[in-house]
């Protein structure tokens, strides 16, 4: 097939390489003859253009697209091509074919001796048969070996410019309408969204001249203009209610130019079924990734109205309505309890107005899991993305391998003295939370002391207003009444918040149900998880307890009595192992001895 034509116009490239040289062996950018006359110039401009020409079939097509006479150069008309060949013609002279390098300062030769500023040069392609040709070019002659056969079918210029071949997902959608007789179990629905997906996928439109719930007879559009017959009628069979095609003719003739990938027959609920698994995983899917999504997938060109209202009819079809779901909280308290005895389900709302206030839930597998868990709540809240918006807040805590789903979280407070501190120096602020977070750590009364008024001393009066209503209480270990483990941070709050990222957006019963089922995933993974462990500590308490014996190998240990010991380090310690505690108050602290604490002479333990 010809696929395309190469132009090369007047330009600008030395070939006085190829000319005559003068008496003093120097090549002229004017050759000048006898009667002192210019003859030819040759510099030339060369810009090569593409021009696309008719498709042909076979050889004797393409040397009639040229102008020669297939038996002028002894090819017979029949022959096919499956190898680019390159030919230029000249006026008044054979078309010859240009192979190599020499054949193209050959050309360049005669377009000189003639001083012509055009040349055609075409391209071609074909499969080709067995056989030996001749080819004339000019005086000369030269004969085209033996080539292998290749497929009349094969398309050697598009090796050059790749595509790997992709089925779309409609592919199928070309069976949706077939013959006579075919059925539709979803009656009348099932039908109309087979003959909405078919012209998709066939690339044409219809006019509807019936379409009720019990018939639907449709004809191609360019019937008036195109002449084309394309027609189906269905109808409802009131035995089982299925729909079946009574009459189809499925050839069309309105021909491939009023074929595109745009169809009016596209609607938001096409949309909402193609993409309902995609939301279903992924209900923050975005309109503009949905546009992506079908142009990619099924070759379908659609507007943001109809992707924006697609995600919202998905979300509908799938999570139900925003406001029916708080009705349906009632319900799935009921089931909860009766599905999972021990569970706390309370619904609160406005005795007058009936309207909802706030719902609690609380699942018997998770109460019982807290008893074996550390003593310490996370607690914190984030905002649900709904129509009704709303907060959720959860309670989370760390079980005894440090796996997790009132202080203040040291990570907010220094943002909170960064924001405060906003205008002074970079290493002023840095220098103020790296106090703060020295006052937070710090183990004892006396070192906090030391630690805040130092703070106070280089923070100034901002600083001060900063800590007035932080009671040192809520956010050192010096002062902390209660027992945090050596937690500092709400990371495990955070952690749960992040996992609930794209279910705060659904309606608030399918919201609580996805928290559930996420929470009953997670322990079934890690009940497979503990069944494994061959350690009578959690493993990672264990890998931490094996690297202080590691780090308490160098301290002596000396007995007091009454599981009490001395560890003579820098500054020594004492530890009583009954009460776990020790004198440098790491053990009360984190709820785990230290290095200090685990010498590797365990037998005086």
């Amino acid at each position: 097939m010809v696929t395309s034509r190469l132009l090369t116009l007047k330009g600008e490239e030395d070939y006085t390489s190829v000319l005559p040289q003068d008496s003093r062996g120097n090549h002229g950018g004017v050759y000048v003859n006898h009667f002192q006359q210019p003859a030819c110039i040759f510099k030339f401009e060369i810009a090569i253009v593409f021009e696309p020409i008719p498709s042909v079939r076979d050889f004797g097509a393409v040397l009639q697209e040229i102008g020669v006479d297939s038996s002028e150069i002894g090819i017979p008309n029949s022959t096919r091509f499956g190898v680019i060949f390159v030919y230029f013609t000249v006026p008044g002279h054979a078309c010859c074919m240009l192979e190599c390098d020499s054949d193209i300062q050959n050309m360049f030769k005669l377009v000189c001796s003639i001083g012509i500023d055009r040349v055609d040069v075409a391209i071609y392609e074909h499969s080709i048969i067995t056989q030996d040709v001749t080819f004339k070019r000019g005086e000369n002659h030269s004969v085209l070996q033996r080539v292998d056969c290749i497929d009349n079918e094969a398309n050697m210029l598009s090796n050059y410019c790749r595509h790997e071949k992709k089925v779309l997902l409609s592919a199928s959608w070309v069976d949706g309408i077939r013959q006579v007789g075919q059925g539709f179990e979803g009656g009348v629905d099932e039908f109309r969204m087979a003959l909405l997906k078919y012209p998709i996928e066939v690339r044409f439109e219809y006019d509807f001249v019936k379409n009720t719930d019990k018939k639907v007879i449709a004809l191609c559009k360019m019937r008036d203009s195109n002449s084309c017959m394309w027609h189906v009628h269905a109808a409802l069979l009131k035995i089982n209610n299925f729909f079946y095609i009574k009459a189809l003719n499925n050839v069309h003739s309105c021909g491939s130019a009023v074929r595109t990938t745009n169809n009016s027959r596209v609607s938001s609920q096409l949309v909402a079924t193609l993409i309902r698994e995609k939301i279903r995983d992924k209900p923050l899917h975005r309109p503009v990734d949905v546009i992506y999504d079908m142009k990619e997938h099924y070759g379908i060109d659609i507007t943001y109205h109809h992707a924006w209202w697609g995600v919202k009819r998905a979300k509908k079809n799938l999570f139900g309505d925003q406001s029916m779901s708080y009705d349906l909280l009632r319900w799935y308290k009921d089931e909860v309890t009766k599905t999972n005895p021990g569970s706390v389900v309370e619904i609160e709302y406005d005795s007058i107005s009936r309207r909802f206030k706030r719902v609690f839930v609380s699942y018997y597998a998770c109460k019982y899991g807290f008893h074996y868990c550390r003593p310490l709540l996370f607690l914190d809240g984030t905002f649900l993305k709904g129509r009704y918006k709303g907060n959720l807040l959860a309670a989370t805590a760390k079980d005894g391998n440090q796996d997790g789903f009132h202080a203040y979280c040291l990570h907010h407070l220094k943002g909170n003295l960064r924001d405060k501190l906003a205008g002074t120096p970079n290493s002023y602020k840095e220098r103020m939370v790296k106090l703060l977070t020295e006052c937070a750590y710090a183990l004892s009364t006396t070192s906090f002391n030391y630690k805040i008024t130092q703070l106070l001393q280089e923070g100034g009066d901002k600083v001060r207003t900063f800590l007035h209503n932080l009671p040192p209480e809520n956010w050192s270990n010096a002062h902390f009444k209660g027992q945090c483990y050596g937690e500092m941070w709400s990371n495990a709050a955070e952690s749960f918040n992040s996992q609930i990222g794209e279910t705060r957006h659904l309606p608030v019963t399918n919201l609580i149900d996805s928290i559930r089922a996420m929470l009953m995933n997670q322990m079934s993974v890690r009940r497979e998880q503990s069944s494994k462990w061959e350690t009578r500590l959690c493993p990672n308490m264990d890998a931490r307890l094996q690297n202080i014996l590691q780090e308490g190998r160098i301290w002596i240990v000396r007995s007091t009595g009454n599981c009490v010991f001395e560890v003579q380090s820098y500054p020594s310690v004492s530890v009583d192992i009954r009460k776990r505690i020790c004198s440098c108050y790491q053990w009360q602290l984190n709820g785990f001895p230290m290095c200090s604490c685990c010498p590797s002479d365990t037998e005086k333990w």
